[in-house]
């Protein structure tokens, strides 16, 4: 959390830097050597062209980029081989930055005839705005480069090489080389945030918090290499890709951290079920010792909130006094595994309708002891017709106390649930351990052996595996007919309910394997991280994105026939069910 923040601010401090790059005078001559700072990286427009057309026809629209090409394949001055970007180069005190493209004759661009230029010398043109600020422009051969302030003198003859190959590798990416950031600017401007956050937070934990991520931040600047963000279409898969990347320096703090992270163990393997499962997530990491003191202060001031939210909400005085000692506990527990300075959990919403979740928590055994309470006091309440039905057990299981209930819908206040849902039991199942609590509910009669499965899973700890979150949207329509069975019958349904089923019937077209994923890979003084969205999933996206798109001018009715949902065999059955409305 907090080296994430001070990544945040320290990005901040490079835009105030890019800004300063952009509205700076060019250098006298004689300077020191200017090194990249950042650069922003396009991809070639064949490139770029080939590979959204590949993308699109997957998605079920292989047409959608012709008008496009054909623009782009009509600009005869534009080269279509080679990529854009933009550089900020520093020499440590001073800035230069531009724009560049592969465009051969500037005047030639569509735009440039609709454009007032001044042409105040051979191949450098000036547009002036309406807000008086300026554009330049300057033809080089092969390349055109644009800024707001003048271009320098001297310009590369081949401006592609800042790039370093990014431009090979991704479509779209940002680099940030901090080692040639130059600190004193940074620390400048970190200083004059740190001045804001004083002048304008009241509260002295948020002070806190900030301050310390600053303090974060400062460090980076000595102890991380480089930062980069890309997004590309995997080129064997057809996979979409947004890719972070970090380098730090050797012997620092951020290398002993990595060297920490990349050897992490987690207990709550048996929690985390991608392979049957809608969504599954998986984390474990070592609090530090000046992280604690941030996240000590967060969680006095959330439960301080917390506090303030549940006064006055109508509980008589026993119950007020029980949950005031479950809040207690509950803050207990979260500042005792800050102090113990590790945090593990896992979850999964698996395609049975059960939810699973796990978390370590210090004082476990206290806090499951003053929730035992609370909840009884409540179940004491229940009048006795709907009691009865309540099945309440408790047993100790691997060393958890496992508390489970049993609410069968139809017999505690639910009697006009339709014929399919009647026979529908809600369970609850709670595990509680000196060290940690795990839970488990959902509609079905495995949820405690769920509950059990996971922790035999969990026993031995293993290493974090490197993909740590997974959502398989194929799983969501299984999952609510298995809640909500009624949308299985036939009937006249409102067109918000025929939505919702013609949208469960397109993620029920989803292949099993089409996920979206999230993984670190840590090698060294690297780090690696990836969201990947399924080339599978082209098609759904597509068609959602288009109902949210004409669903203002169109009704559900049409937007199924739009869709020629009426050749999958379930879609058939939702036209029979609105009787031809």
């Amino acid at each position: 959390m907090k080296k994430m923040k001070s990544t945040v601010l320290l990005i901040a401090a490079f835009w105030g830097i890019v800004c300063a790059g952009i509205f700076a005078r060019p250098s006298a001559v004689g300077a020191a050597e200017f090194k990249p700072v950042a650069v922003i990286s396009l991809t070639d427009a064949d490139t770029f062209i080939k590979t959204a057309k590949d993308v699109t026809a997957k998605a079920g629209f292989p047409d959608v980029m012709a008008s496009f090409e054909q623009f782009v394949g009509g600009i005869e001055v534009f080269n279509k081989t080679k990529p854009k970007g933009i550089v900020i180069l520093s020499d440590g005190e001073t800035f230069q930055g531009y724009a560049f493209a592969p465009v051969t004759d500037f005047t030639e661009l569509p735009m440039a005839s609709t454009l007032e230029l001044e042409n105040p010398s051979e191949g450098t043109y000036l547009l002036t705005l309406p807000n008086e600020w300026s554009v330049h422009f300057k033809q080089e051969k092969e390349w055109l480069f644009v800024s707001l302030t003048e271009l320098p003198k001297t310009l590369p003859a081949d401006p592609s090489v800042y790039l370093g190959g990014l431009e090979k590798k991704y479509l779209a990416s940002v680099e940030i080389n901090v080692e040639n950031l130059p600190k004193q600017v940074c620390l400048s401007l970190l200083d004059v945030a740190r001045v804001m956050i004083g002048m304008t937070m009241t509260d002295e934990n948020i002070r806190v918090n900030f301050d310390s991520a600053i303090d974060q931040a400062e460090k980076a600047l000595d102890q991380v290499k480089m930062i980069r963000y890309g997004f590309l279409i995997d080129p064997v898969t057809s996979d979409m890709v947004l890719e972070a990347y970090e380098e730090v320096f050797p012997d620092t703090e951020f290398a002993e951290l990595l060297q920490q992270q990349s050897k992490r163990q987690t207990g709550s393997i048996g929690f985390f079920r991608p392979e049957d499962s809608l969504l599954a997530g998986i984390l474990a990491f070592p609090i530090m010792e000046e992280q604690k003191e941030q996240l000590q202060s967060m969680t006095k001031l959330y439960f301080s909130q917390f506090r303030e939210g549940h006064e006055g909400v109508g509980l008589d005085e026993k119950d007020s006094e029980l949950l005031g000692q479950l809040i207690d506990n509950l803050e207990n527990a979260v500042s005792g595994t800050i102090d113990a300075g590790k945090f593990d959990a896992g979850f999964s919403i698996l395609n049975t309708s059960t939810v699973l979740g796990i978390t370590t928590a210090a004082e476990g055994e206290k806090l499951a002891d003053s929730l035992k309470r609370f909840v009884e006091e409540i179940v004491e309440k229940i009048p006795a017709e709907v009691g009865e039905h309540l099945k309440i057990s408790v047993e100790k299981y691997k060393g958890y106390q496992l508390a489970s209930f049993v609410f069968p819908l139809a017999e505690c206040g639910f009697p006009e649930l339709p014929d399919t849902s009647k026979n529908i039991s809600l369970t609850l199942s709670f595990g509680t351990r000196n060290d940690s609590l795990c839970f488990a509910a959902g509609v079905n009669q495995n949820v405690t052996a769920d509950l059990k499965k996971a922790i035999d899973a969990s026993q031995t700890p293993v290493i974090l595996p490197e993909t740590v979150y997974v959502i398989a949207p194929a799983a969501i329509t299984k999952i609510a007919k298995t809640w909500v069975p009624q949308l299985l019958e036939e009937g006249e349904y409102t067109d918000a309910v025929k939505a919702v089923k013609y949208i469960l019937a397109v993620f029920e077209e989803c292949p099993r394997d089409a996920t979206i994923t999230a993984s670190h890979v840590y090698n060294g003084l690297t780090v690696t991280g990836k969201l990947t969205v399924s080339a599978k999933l082209y098609p759904v996206i597509a068609k959602l994105l288009k109902i949210v798109l004409e669903s203002k001018s169109a009704t559900v009715h049409e937007d199924v026939k739009m869709f020629e949902l009426d050749e999958v065999e379930e879609l058939e059955e939702i036209e029979k069910s609105g009787n031809g409305q």
